[in-house]
């Protein structure tokens, strides 16, 4: 990934899609807590959800051609990752479990992104 035409793009798409997929994680899992700011901003509408995923998937455009599917993939792959370690050994979401579905989810993109551009 060492052409500057790839990898600007790519921190800019893979950031927003990264970020976009939390308020799934948040409607998907429950609060591990019943205190806390994770318990107050669960449970996020459909719409709201749904609109974060819209926004979010346009960074794709900002890909190499044919990338977009398999880096979304990842995405989905890194976040659910690290939700289902947050639910097993959390029970829930909480701030900094919502932090690492992030990052797993940018990881794994990124990841992907350099197997493909090779």
């Amino acid at each position: 990934l060492g052409a500057p035409a790839v990898v600007v793009p790519a921190l800019i798409a893979l950031a927003m899609a990264s970020r976009a997929a939390l308020p799934l994680w948040l409607a998907l899992l429950p609060p591990a807590r019943t205190d806390g700011l994770g318990h107050g901003a669960a449970r996020p509408k459909a719409g709201t959800v749904a609109l974060a995923l819209i926004l979010g998937q346009a960074g794709w455009l900002l890909l190499p051609a044919g990338c977009w599917l398999p880096v979304a993939a990842a995405v989905v792959f890194g976040g659910a990752i690290a939700s289902l370690i947050a639910l097993r050994q959390l029970g829930g979401q909480t701030g900094d479990a919502l932090g690492a579905a992030q990052q797993g989810a940018e990881i794994f993109a990124w990841l992907t992104l350099t197997i493909l551009a090779r």
